[in-house]
């Protein structure tokens, strides 16, 4: 995101004489409506009944539960370090993401105001931004066996959904349901759940439509959903997130499986949001 560009609008065929406008596409809103994703996302938390509260809870559980993951070492598998020239002098070697905030508090949170005029979120309860990139392979059982390849995890379906650009933050329920389906599985049967945090509100809206508005279900889905902490914590760099989420997942199941020592296969659920009224969602098996 450190490279997204300004914009220069009907330039096409030249200006007329006077001042132009640049347009910095990292006040992140609606290409359609021109609302905040901010907005749109605390708009939709407040109709779900979610509260800037719960938001902020979300937002230190998120770092929480990053630290917790790192101090286990569970993302040894999934970063590699990058070396970065400098002008002069060697290299710098970055070997940890820097979005995460040891530091956060319910009561830091708290005293941040809202952004755009949203009614809940705020820079704290929602992910900074940040650059990244991120790598899977996918292939068929087949080619995997002829290269000697042992998989992480079979891919068993995917669903994409789309809706009004307002819906935010339950358009990944709808994707998840949607491959839920296609795969023959309901969410009691998923052992763990990613869900991008593009906004706090949106985990807290999505599980809850994912439990039917039950809120001791909902609970009990959030429990398995972002073990290891989400983008609030980890960072959202738009186009990377997606295969980061799906490779946190099949290491998380891979582990509790091993850990279990138990020889059922255990399932997976990523989903997210496109920002503009859409979603995806993959689920991924584990039983190797």
């Amino acid at each position: 995101m450190s490279r997204v560009p300004y914009f220069l609008t009907d330039f096409r065929w030249g200006h007329r004489l006077g001042d132009v406008q640049l347009k910095d596409q990292l006040v992140i809103a609606d290409p359609m409506t021109g609302k905040p994703r901010a907005v749109q996302a605390g708009e939709e938390g407040v109709e779900f009944g979610i509260t800037r509260e719960e938001q902020d809870r979300w937002a230190v559980r998120s770092n929480e539960l990053y630290f917790k993951a790192k101090a286990a070492c569970n993302f040894k598998d999934e970063l590699m370090t990058i070396q970065v020239p400098q002008e002069r002098g060697e290299p710098i070697a970055f070997t940890d993401d820097e979005s995460p905030r040891a530091d956060v508090s319910l009561e830091k949170l708290a005293k941040l105001p809202t952004i755009y005029g949203s009614p809940t979120v705020t820079a704290g309860n929602a992910p900074g931004l940040s650059t990244g990139s991120s790598a899977i392979v996918l292939m068929s059982q087949e080619e995997a066996k002829r290269r000697g390849k042992e998989p992480l995890a079979t891919l068993l379906g995917w669903a994409m959904a789309s809706g009004h650009p307002d819906r935010i933050a339950s358009i990944p329920a709808e994707s998840a349901r949607l491959s839920l389906a296609k795969a023959g599985l309901t969410i009691d049967d998923i052992d763990l759940i990613e869900i991008n945090e593009a906004f706090a509100a949106v985990p807290l809206v999505s599980t809850l439509i994912m439990a039917g508005r039950d809120q001791k279900k909902a609970e009990a889905i959030r429990a398995k959903t972002n073990v290891n902490g989400g983008a609030i914590a980890i960072g959202h760099p738009t186009g990377a997130t997606g295969a980061r989420m799906i490779m946190t997942l099949m290491y998380e199941l891979r582990r509790r499986r091993a850990a279990a020592k138990d020889s059922r296969p255990y399932y997976g659920l990523a989903t997210l949001c496109g920002g503009i009224g859409e979603g995806e969602a993959v689920i991924v098996k584990v039983d190797g």
